[in-house]
Order: structure tokens, then sequence, then C-alpha cells
């Protein structure tokens, strides 16, 4: 007899996976900058911002991905990858677009 585990809705899964792509995404980019450049050093602290930026990430850009577009996984494992240009993005841009779309009502 196996013991009855809850199930977990479809939207929590649905933010896992993309919290989990996107940190994964951050942490490829976070070795990829150690390996490239040999100056630095792996340091925990900077690689834990990093995986929460990226789950940060990863929650926003799937959340306006739809289930069923074919290429969310890679577009949100990509962005993770680029945390830090698309947060420059929303800083730069982002509130402009929103103060925009604010007051033009």
């Amino acid at each position: 007899m196996s013991p009855d585990f809850p199930q977990l809705p479809d939207g929590v899964i649905t933010a896992i996976v993309a919290g989990f792509y996107g940190a994964f995404g951050s942490v490829v980019h976070y070795l990829y900058e150690i390996v490239r450049d040999d100056a630095k050093q792996f340091n925990l602290p900077i690689f834990a911002i990093n995986l929460v930026l990226g789950i940060f990430i990863g929650q926003v850009l799937g959340s306006f991905l739809s289930l069923d577009f074919e290429y969310r996984d890679g577009i949100i494992l990509i962005s993770g990858f680029l945390v830090y240009q698309i947060l420059n993005l929303i800083e730069l841009k982002g509130m402009s677009l929103l103060r925009k779309k604010l007051l033009d009502k």
C-alpha cells in the first residue's frame, strides 16, 4: 500500500518549473563567467544571489508565456542566463512603459 501524497495544483508545479529553469540558467551563466575569467573565484553568496534572481526572472517570464508555447522552456533558460541584462532592461524601460500605461487612461 502506497501512502497518499497530496497533489499539487498545476499552477504551483508550473511556477516551480519556471523558477527552476530560470535559476538553472542563471547558475550556468555564473559558472560560465568563472570559467571564462581566471581572476574570478567561486563566491557562495554571489552564487545564491544569482540563484534567487534566476528564480525571479523565471517566474516573471514564465507568467507571460503560455504553457503550450513550444519554446517556453528554452526561453526561460535563456532568460535565466541573461538575468542581469533583463533586469537592466526592466529598470530602464519598465518604469517608462508603466507610467505611460497608467497616465494614458
